[in-house]
């Protein structure tokens, strides 16, 4: 939804809705989820390889978004 609302992937917000109920059920069959946040001790480089979004800013507004969570 952060993606497609900041234009930052090809998928607009209409299909993302699409997908929200399917995600949803697919949650019941997660054991666990883990979030690893940034942070300086432990820093994660991530690599240009074409298909990750590699902004620190962007990056960064993502991590905040999931600590909220």
């Amino acid at each position: 939804m952060y993606s497609a609302r900041y234009q930052q992937t090809d998928m607009d917000d209409q299909f993302v809705q699409t997908l929200i109920d399917p995600i949803r059920e697919s949650l019941a069959f997660i054991d666990l989820v883990v979030f690893v946040s940034i942070n300086k001790k432990h820093p994660i480089q991530i690599e240009d390889d074409g298909i990750r979004l590699n902004d620190p800013t962007y990056r960064s507004e993502v991590d905040d978004y999931l600590k909220e969570i």
